[in-house]
């Protein structure tokens, strides 16, 4: 039975036309959004610091702000746990989000109503893109299978104040859920968040019973979530009930986040598990905000020149994201709304406007994946360049 009304084609386009009128003009939608990400930082301690308010052009931003990484804007962070609000922020924090800390410690960052609209907005655009492309609304009818880790690990104090925090990428599906009005997730994010405890292997496997036993009757199409609880999922159901998902449900569409490789290297097994006949689309985002998401048959995301200022430290210096050349690589640096010019230390891969490929961290060893469908060529190879730390 349907959970939710089915949106209209017309519908579904007034949704995803400001996300591709951003990409046919990535310079005019960077300088619409620049302008506004300065009003923000104009706000706090840390833009008055840099002269936020007197910033006119792309130019004086990058002369005004420096490039910082978590570790040098953490003691910032640290202030706006203890109540000091307006050291970075603008805005109360609704939440606060943590990584697991699969590439270092974990990271704490406050969760913004800017950080909720990205999500609720970006996943409805990735959803409905979808939707359009294939001129199919049928599957919105179904339920989303969620498969999150906790969004509520605990509280911290925050200038006397008890604030919830959790893993944000399950705390940003539960404000999906809560605001974009899309198809309802099962089990409730109230329900996975019943089984407490840190990603461990035991705490994965209660939440997959759970899981199993509340939607195995259901009519689950679509799931978003990383491709390694995809395949932890898939392995736990066949070992204790000798299912896999495809003998329960109709997958028609699912969402990869959080690893390089959704559409090469993990796209075999997902589809052995869950069905050959699945679609798979790529998403990208993080604690920060909401980078990107496929739009197409192409294997590649497109960034949300509408949300964030994009830039990248090439070999040849920083420039503009929409800037790349196809084959170049860079480290991304995302200006956020509370953010400015944050590097991540992720990699991306440019190829034909507007098409990227995140490829893996600064820090760890690149492989190379299949790359036939953009860019024309059996397999498309590169080599890490040996002078990473001139990038910064």
């Amino acid at each position: 039975m349907d959970n939710t009304s089915k949106p209209s084609i017309e519908m579904l386009k007034a949704v995803v036309d400001p996300w591709i009128q951003a990409l046919t003009d990535p310079a005019k939608a960077q300088e619409i959004v620049l302008k506004r990400l300065l009003k923000g930082y104009s706000q706090t301690e840390y833009g008055r610091d840099h002269h936020a308010e007197n910033v006119d052009s792309y130019k004086e931003f990058k002369k005004a702000f420096p490039v910082k990484n978590y570790t040098e804007v953490k003691p910032m962070i640290d202030q706006v746990k203890e109540g000091h609000i307006h050291v970075l922020l603008h805005e109360e924090p609704l939440y606060w989000g943590c990584t697991k800390g699969t590439t270092g410690k974990s990271k704490f960052f406050p969760l913004t109503s800017a950080y909720r609209d990205q999500c609720a907005i970006g996943i409805k655009r990735l959803f409905y893109k979808y939707a359009s492309f294939k001129n199919d609304v049928d599957w919105l009818g179904g339920y989303r299978l969620n498969l999150s880790s906790t969004a509520l690990l605990g509280t911290l104090n925050m200038g006397g104040k008890e604030m919830p925090y959790g893993y944000s990428m399950a705390v940003g599906m539960d404000l999906v859920n809560k605001y974009a009005g899309l198809p309802q997730m099962t089990p409730t994010q109230e329900e996975i968040n019943s089984i407490q405890g840190e990603s461990t292997a035991n705490v994965w496997e209660a939440r997959y019973q759970l899981i199993y036993e509340k939607t195995r009757d259901q009519n689950i199409t679509h799931i978003l979530t990383s491709y390694s609880i995809y395949l932890g999922f898939a392995n736990y159901i066949y070992r204790k009930y000798k299912v896999y998902p495809k003998d329960l449900w109709n997958v028609k569409f699912m969402v990869g986040t959080g690893q390089p490789g959704s559409n090469t290297r993990f796209a075999p097994p997902i589809k052995t598990l869950y069905g050959k006949s699945v679609d798979i689309r790529d998403s990208y985002g993080g604690s920060e905000g909401y980078y990107g998401a496929q739009m197409d048959d192409k294997k590649a995301w497109a960034p949300f020149y509408d949300f964030n200022f994009y830039e990248v430290q090439t070999i040849q210096g920083i420039k503009q994201l929409h800037e790349m050349i196809p084959g170049e690589i860079g480290s991304l640096i995302v200006s956020t709304d509370y953010l400015p010019r944050y590097h991540l230390d992720d990699l991306v891969l440019a190829f034909e406007s507007p098409y990227f490929r995140c490829i893996g961290r600064e820090n760890t060893k690149l492989h190379p994946y299949y790359f036939g469908e953009l860019t024309g060529k059996s397999d498309f190879t590169y080599s890490k360049p040996n002078t990473l730390d001139s990038w910064r």
